[in-house]
């Protein structure tokens, strides 16, 4: 693309229509109770602004890549190892030089020009506050948020998969054939330059191409419904805290195993949760969020002991007592939440359709295991029985989250404990601090195994947190 003339100024066509409006209510009740209630239409950074403009994601341009061929004919014959990956050299961007040509034989990917499109967000709003006594107000609300033209985490979407109706030929896509550009593409890094091919390659709608894929596509979308409680006292009398508790669902058809509010998923589940079962039915790819938090406790607190200088306690106590005792404040946020759904993976991808992913099969019964000893627990968080890996062409029945099952929650509280001295006209403040981190030493436990067939399938044997961590530190405020 060129940028010498007044149209072509930018990398991707702006999205110049995103008009935002917003809507608020807030209406005095009593002098004690006020009810809030809004709405906004926003707009979330375009998939080539959010994630650059180089590599798969963003402009592609003339790029291409070697891809390792072990075998041509599912296993049967080996062509590529390790000591020779690329017995046929590598395969060098040709530039504009071959034109609709351009990577005939191989893969292709679309350079997302319709992703310049910035996704659009709903949310709406209404709380009551009513200030009850001892400086405190208490809130209930209600929060929704509807998110269209979501960016698609890293899902890749192959259009030229098989429709699903061929899965009932059977063995019979795997039967070797003639093939029919042979001759025509003489690539050698291509499957489609040999005398034979899969029966599969040519039924493809573009059999021409071993895949055409696209990458990060604005076409997920989400809902969310939550419910907030608060309750929220000012400091006063050497005592703050906030408590909050929220209850919610979210719903998409996109999202894949990593969460910002819990543990970091496994490369298995990643791969899972961002794949498509099938690129004709979007439908399959609704489920509960892999970042959905179904309930969160939050409390923050402030306490001033009572004791010293201008306190309740020892106010008159002697100098050096009254040194001593004055001035210490704990602090602390306590967070108690549930963990996000479990992600489960197939032994391997036996639909033959190129599908990027086949899940896994559940014979009617739940995987949530209730009740145990915490060492049960670790060894078999879910029932592992319930699930079998799916006949050779078939999908499975499996959601791309369980609705059921989730990994483990988190419970966790942070502690500091202040020591204030004040001297010289209390123009100074000597200041002693201690914070514990996981100050109850709790144990955060990790994912469960994700991979059906492996031997950590169910199975918990790692921590996600930290164990406790204890930091002193000593500064000197003027």
């Amino acid at each position: 693309m060129n940028f010498v003339t007044p149209e072509n100024r930018r990398q991707t066509p702006a999205d110049a229509n995103n008009w935002g409006p917003r809507f608020g209510l807030a209406w005095q009740v009593t002098s004690k109770m006020a009810i809030r209630s809004g709405y906004a239409l926003t707009y979330a950074p375009s998939v080539l602004q959010a994630s650059g403009t180089t590599g798969a994601s963003g402009m592609e341009g003339f790029r291409t890549t070697t891809t390792f061929y072990s075998t041509f004919d599912s296993m049967r014959t080996v062509y590529a190892t390790l000591s020779n990956p690329f017995p046929d050299g590598f395969n060098f961007p040709p530039g504009r030089t071959l034109g609709a040509a351009t990577n005939i034989g191989l893969g292709i990917g679309e350079s997302n020009f319709d992703a310049y499109k910035n996704p659009l967000v709903h949310q709406w709003n209404f709380n009551i506050q009513h200030e009850i006594p001892g400086n405190i107000v208490a809130e209930i609300g209600y929060l929704g948020n509807r998110g269209l033209g979501l960016v698609d985490g890293d899902g890749t979407f192959q259009y030229n998969q098989l429709h699903p109706d061929r899965m009932k030929l059977g063995a019979d896509l795997l039967r070797i054939v003639d093939n029919p550009f042979f001759g025509v593409i003489t690539n050698p890094l291509s499957a489609l330059s040999r005398p034979t091919v899969e029966y599969r390659q040519l039924l493809r709608p573009w059999p021409h191409y071993t895949s055409v894929g696209s990458f990060r596509k604005p076409k997920a979308d989400s809902i969310y419904h939550g419910m907030t409680l608060r309750v929220d006292k000012r400091f006063s009398q050497g005592v703050s805290f906030l408590v909050a508790y929220t209850v919610g669902k979210v719903i998409d058809n996109a999202s894949s195993a990593v969460s910002f509010l819990g543990p970091i998923a496994s490369s298995v589940e990643l791969g899972i949760g961002a794949s498509k079962l099938n690129s004709y039915d979007g439908r399959l790819e609704r489920s509960i969020s892999s970042m959905d938090v179904a309930q969160r406790f939050v409390v923050s607190y402030i306490y001033e002991l009572p004791f010293g200088q201008g306190k309740r306690f020892l106010a008159d106590a002697p100098p050096v007592v009254k040194q001593l005792v004055s001035g210490w404040q704990i602090n602390g946020i306590t967070t108690l939440q549930s963990g996000v759904p479990m992600i489960v993976a197939a032994l391997s991808n036996n639909t033959f359709i190129y599908s990027t992913s086949q899940r896994l099969n559940n014979d009617g019964r739940s995987a949530r295991i209730k009740g145990g000893s915490t060492d049960e627990r670790l060894a078999r968080w879910f029932d592992t029985s319930v699930f079998s890996q799916p006949a050779s062409y078939t999908f499975g029945t499996v959601s791309r989250t369980l609705p059921d099952v989730r990994v483990p929650g988190q419970r966790n509280t942070d502690l500091s404990i202040f020591k204030n001295t004040y001297f010289a006209e209390n123009k100074l403040n000597l200041q002693y601090r201690v914070e514990m981190f996981n100050a109850f030493n709790t144990p955060q436990f990790g994912r469960p195994g994700p991979g059906f067939g492996f031997g950590n399938f169910g199975v918990i044997s790692s921590t996600a947190v930290a164990p406790r961590q204890v930091q002193m530190a000593l500064k000197l405020i003027w």
